[in-house]
């Protein structure tokens, strides 16, 4: 077969009418458009899609559409002042109920962090003056770095983000915490009361 740039040619009324037949029949088309669907069928939709994994391809094409469909679009300041309110207190309760949570905690290490961790830590080196509280090093947040700073709970329970449980150390410090650990918690639960005391005494 020749192949080629041929012309389209226009569709007859009877073909357009069979297409449109046959997309209400199988369930795509326009018609869809503005209705409704039943609880049943979103269920079924549901299950039917539950453990589906789009490919990374399929994934930027879907990405490139959106992009495509909002490109030159603009929004009015009504719309813009919607989008941006705060969410209510009924609205966080009905997003919590829905995915369990807020926001997704962040997991490190196979640990399961509070989703508010980050800004927890650095309040927590900005306390401390980004200084390791064993060694005195002043410590950075990079990677790779024997002063990189980091954030040990005492009590070894990432859940229990209590200032008074959480201490500045860099990693080389953080490191040996992993060993004899009750004899550890002694140790900074005393050191935090110590310190505690001497904020206080200058304090007053």
């Amino acid at each position: 077969m020749p192949t080629g740039i041929y012309e389209r040619k226009p569709l007859s009324e009877k073909t357009k009418r069979k297409m449109s037949e046959t997309a209400i029949a199988v369930g795509t088309g326009k018609w869809m458009l503005g209705r409704k669907l039943s609880e049943e069928t979103k269920r079924k939709i549901s299950k039917a899609r539950k453990g589906m994994h789009l490919s990374e391809e399929t994934r930027k094409k879907m990405s490139k559409n959106n992009a495509r469909f909002f490109l030159g679009k603009t929004f009015s300041e009504e719309h813009k002042r919607k989008k941006s309110k705060p969410w209510s207190g009924v609205r966080i309760q009905a997003e919590i109920k829905r995915k369990g949570y807020l926001r997704k905690p962040i997991i490190k290490n196979g640990k399961e962090y509070s989703p508010e961790w980050n800004e927890i830590r650095k309040q927590i080196y900005k306390k401390d003056n980004w200084t390791c509280r064993e060694c005195g090093i002043h410590c950075q947040d990079k990677k790779y770095k024997k002063n990189r700073i980091q954030c040990h709970h005492i009590d070894y329970n990432e859940k229990n983000n209590d200032p008074n449980n959480l201490i500045t150390l860099c990693a080389s410090c953080h490191g040996k915490t992993n060993f004899n650990k009750k004899d550890w918690i002694e140790y900074y639960q005393s050191k935090k009361r110590r310190n505690y005391y001497v904020d206080n005494q200058r304090r007053n």
